[in-house]
C-alpha cells in the first residue's frame, strides 16, 4: 500500500487560516484492500470545515471503502486553524487484507499555528490635518469603508433571478468584516475620520414594474432612491469612530408588483458614508446582490393583479408572450434537489420575455433509483431488450414527465421552444432526465435537448458557425472490433465536404499507430500519450471525433479513454490529463463515442467526467453517451449524426443529434437514449 498526502512540507498557518489536505491511497497489493480509517487526519489545533468523503469521529476519518488491486483513491479535507501552537502531524492509514489489520503511518510533518498579527500592513502613513491634505485623506477614508464593511443579502436568490409573487421583500444585513484590529485602524485614520458612519440611501431600489410599499416614506421616485439614514455610532468622546461597538444593521423594504413584469435586471446598491458636521466626507457603495439578478412576477391561478395606472384587471390563465419581445426559442429548465429531498423546478425562457415559474415537489427516492438501476441493468446486458425495451423506456419516461409540476409543463407547452436546456446540480446530475416522454414521444427526439451543470455563468447558446473546419478522428482499436471502427472512420471522411482537411489517427495494438493509413511504430510506449495530446492541441480543429473504449473509476480524475493495452490510468488519456494539458476553442465540437463518456462524478463540490474535462479545457460542445454503449449502436449513431445536411451547414449539431436519435429510436437497443449534448447545440459547420 502507498499512502501520501499534500502538502507534505511543514505547514505554517495563522489563526483563522484555511488549509486543504489531499490524501492519496494506492493499492499496490494483489488483493482487495478494505480501508477502515485515517487516524489523526484532522490536525491538532484545527477544526474540520469540509470533508470530501467519509465520516469524522474525533480526529479520525472513517472511510470503510474497498480498493481493488492497482486502484488509486484520493479525497481531501479543509481545516481551519483555531489554536496557537506547534503540533506534530502524522496521519496513519488503517486498512485490512484478508481480515488482517495493518497500520501505515505517513511521513512525519508539523503544523505551526501563529497568532494573528496585531499590526495592519498598510503603506499609508498617518497624515496630519492640513487643508491641502484633506482630499487624499478622504480617499483613504473611502478605501477603509470599502474594506471594512460586508453586505449579506437575505432576499431569496435562485441562480440569477428571484421570484416575486404578492410582494417582494428585499432584506440584508450590513456589518463589519471580521477579523479587524480596530485600534490600529483608528490609529491609522486619525482624528480626520471623526463623525458618524451611516447608511444614507439605497440606489436603484425599485425595479421597473414594481411600486414601493407606502410605509417607506423616504423614497424618491425620480431618482429611484430610497433614503435610509441609519447610523451606527455618534461621535465618540475622542472624536474618532468607536468601531468596537458597531453591531450589524438590518435593512428591509417591501415592493409590490404594479403589473406582470418580465425579466428585469435588479441591482440595488447600498451607500455608506462618513458624515461630519452634517456633510458626507467619504462614500462607499456596496452591491446588494453579488450576481446579476432578475425579478419577475407570477400570475397565480384564480387571482388578479391590478395595474396602478389603469382600472382594468389583468386576466390570464397561462404565461403570455408580449408583443414587445421576441418569442423565446430556448427554455432553461433548472432542476435542484434540496436537503429535504424536495425537487425545485424553475423554467427560464430565453430571450427572457415571459414570466418565470418555480415549483417544488417531493419525489420518492426509490423512483429514480429503480429507473436508473433497471436502465443500467439493460444497458450492461449483452442481449438488447433482455431487461427493458422501447415500451418500458416510454413508461419510465412518462413517470419522470409526470413528476414535473403542471405549471412548468404548461409553460414549456405554451412556448414550444426549439431547445430545452436542462440545468442540473450535484444531486440531480446523474438522474435520467434524457428519457422524458410526454405521452406522445420522447422530448429528445422532438426538440434539441441538452444538459448543463449549474454554474455562476448561464450556458452559452449563442449561434456560431465554423467555416471550413479541420477535422481530427482518433480511433482506438484496443479491445474493440477493428472493422466496426474502420467503417465509422470511412463514413465520417465520405460525409465531409470536398477539400475538407481530415486527419485520422488509429491506435493499434503493440504501440502501433496508423496516421492517414500510414503505419508507424513508436519506439517508446510513453510517446503515444504525448503524441495524441500534441495532435489535439497543435492544430485548431473544429471537430474532434474520438471512438474507442472508456472506463470510469472510483476516483473520477483517473477515469480515462483507453489508448493502451494496460489497466494503469497513468498510461491512458485521463480526465486529469485532459483538464491540465489541453486547451481548446469555444467553437470546437467533441464527439466522444465511448462508454459512459458523459457520466458525472463529484469530488467535494467539483464535478468531474470525461465530457466535463473537454468542456473545462475550452470546448464549445461535447456529444457522448452517459451509459454503456454497444459498439454496433455507437457506429450507427455516428452514421446518423454525420450527414450531408450537417456537413453543408443546413442544420446545427443539436438538430443533427435530435434527428439521429429519432431515427435510432426504432432500434431494439435502447442505448441511443443515453447520447447527451453538453454545451452549445447551436453550432453549424460549413
Amino acid at each position: 500500500m502507498k499512502f501520501t498526502y499534500k502538502p507534505s512540507i511543514p505547514v505554517i498557518l495563522k489563526i483563522g487560516d484555511i488549509q486543504r489536505f489531499t490524501f492519496n491511497i494506492f493499492n499496490n497489493e494483489d488483493s482487495i484492500v478494505t480501508i477502515h480509517k485515517i487516524k489523526d487526519a484532522i490536525p491538532v489545533g484545527c477544526k474540520l470545515l469540509y470533508l470530501g468523503l467519509g465520516k469524522p469521529i474525533g480526529r479520525d476519518i472513517y472511510l470503510n471503502k474497498e480498493l481493488q488491486p492497482k486502484e488509486f483513491f484520493t479525497f481531501y479535507i479543509d481545516i481551519e486553524a483555531t489554536e496557537q501552537g506547534e503540533y506534530p502531524y502524522v496521519p496513519t492509514l488503517i486498512y485490512e487484507i484478508n481480515q488482517e489489520k495493518y497500520y501505515l503511518p505517513s511521513q512525519k510533518n508539523s503544523i505551526l499555528i501563529q497568532k494573528i498579527s496585531t499590526k495592519i500592513e498598510e503603506t499609508i502613513e498617518p497624515i496630519k490635518i492640513q487643508e491641502n491634505q484633506k482630499k487624499p485623506q478622504i480617499k483613504k477614508c473611502e478605501k477603509i469603508l470599502e474594506e471594512l464593511f460586508f453586505v449579506h443579502s437575505k432576499t431569496k436568490i435562485k441562480n440569477t433571478y428571484i421570484i416575486g409573487e404578492d410582494k417582494l421583500v428585499v432584506s440584508a444585513t450590513i456589518g463589519i468584516k471580521p477579523p479587524y484590529d480596530y485600534d490600529s485602524i483608528i490609529e491609522m485614520l486619525g482624528n480626520e475620520c471623526s463623525g458618524q458612519i451611516m447608511i444614507t440611501k439605497i440606489e436603484n431600489a425599485v425595479p421597473k414594474g414594481f411600486k414601493i410599499d407606502p410605509q417607506h416614506t423616504k423614497y424618491d421616485e425620480k431618482e429611484n432612491t430610497l433614503y435610509w439614514e441609519e447610523s451606527w455610532t455618534p461621535n465618540a468622546p475622542n472624536g474618532t469612530f468607536d468601531l468596537k461597538t458597531l453591531t450589524p444593521i438590518q435593512i428591509k423594504y417591501i415592493l409590490h408588483p404594479q403589473y406582470i413584469v418580465h425579466a428585469r435586471t435588479f441591482n440595488p446598491k447600498i451607500v455608506i458614508e462618513i458624515i461630519r458636521e452634517g456633510k458626507p466626507v467619504a462614500t462607499a457603495k456596496f452591491k446588494l446582490f453579488e450576481k446579476e439578478t432578475y425579478v419577475t412576477t407570477i400570475k397565480p391561478k384564480n387571482k388578479t393583479i391590478v395595474q396602478t395606472n389603469e382600472t382594468t384587471h389583468i386576466k390570464m390563465e397561462h404565461p403570455e408572450i408580449t408583443k414587445n419581445h421576441k418569442k423565446p426559442n430556448t427554455v432553461f429548465l433548472a432542476i435542484e434537489k434540496t436537503q429535504n429531498k424536495t425537487y425545485r423546478f424553475t423554467c427560464i425562457p430565453y430571450p427572457p420575455s415571459s414570466i418565470i415559474p418555480t415549483e417544488e415537489t417531493t419525489i420518492p427516492e426509490d423512483v429514480f433509483n429503480t429507473i436508473k438501476n433497471m436502465l443500467e441493468k439493460e444497458l450492461n446486458s449483452e442481449i438488447p431488450g433482455k431487461h427493458a425495451n422501447k415500451k418500458t423506456l416510454e413508461a419510465w419516461g412518462k413517470i419522470i414527465y409526470n413528476i414535473i409540476p403542471d405549471t412548468i409543463k404548461n409553460t414549456i407547452t405554451e412556448i414550444k421552444p426549439k431547445h430545452l436546456a436542462i440545468i442540473v446540480d450535484k444531486n440531480t446530475a446523474n438522474e435520467p432526465w434524457e428519457i422524458i416522454h410526454n405521452g406522445e414521444e420522447f422530448l429528445t427526439t422532438k426538440i434539441i435537448l441538452t444538459k448543463h451543470l449549474k454554474e455562476p455563468k448561464p450556458p452559452n447558446t449563442k449561434p456560431r458557425t465554423i467555416k471550413n473546419p479541420k477535422i481530427l478522428v482518433i480511433a482506438s482499436h484496443i479491445d474493440l472490433p477493428e472493422d466496426t471502427i474502420k467503417n465509422e472512420i470511412e463514413h465520417i471522411k465520405n460525409t465531409c465536404k470536398q477539400n475538407t482537411q481530415v486527419k485520422t489517427i488509429e491506435i493499434c495494438p503493440q504501440y502501433k499507430i496508423k496516421i492517414n493509413n500510414t503505419i508507424k511504430t513508436l519506439e517508446n510506449p510513453k510517446q503515444l500519450l504525448t503524441y495524441i495530446l500534441t495532435q489535439i492541441s497543435q492544430e485548431n480543429y473544429g471537430l474532434i471525433h474520438i471512438a474507442g473504449h472508456g472506463k470510469t473509476l472510483t476516483n473520477p480524475l483517473q477515469s480515462y479513454i483507453k489508448i493502451k493495452e494496460s489497466e494503469n490510468p497513468q498510461e491512458q488519456l485521463t480526465v486529469e490529463t485532459i483538464k491540465k494539458l489541453l486547451k481548446l476553442n469555444e467553437t470546437t465540437i467533441i464527439f466522444i463515442n465511448i462508454c459512459q463518456g458523459g457520466k458525472l462524478e463529484y469530488l467535494g463540490e467539483k464535478s468531474l467526467g470525461i465530457a466535463k474535462a473537454f468542456l473545462d479545457a475550452g470546448a464549445g460542445a461535447c456529444i457522448t453517451p452517459t451509459f454503456k454503449i454497444d459498439t454496433n449502436l455507437a457506429a450507427k449513431m455516428a452514421k446518423e449524426f454525420y450527414t450531408k445536411e450537417l456537413a453543408k451547414g443546413q442544420i446545427t449539431i443539436g438538430e443533427a443529434l435530435t434527428k439521429a436519435k429519432k431515427k435510432l429510436s426504432q432500434e431494439k437497443d435502447i442505448a441511443w437514449i443515453s447520447y447527451t449534448l453538453y454545451g452549445n447545440p447551436h453550432i453549424k459547420i460549413t
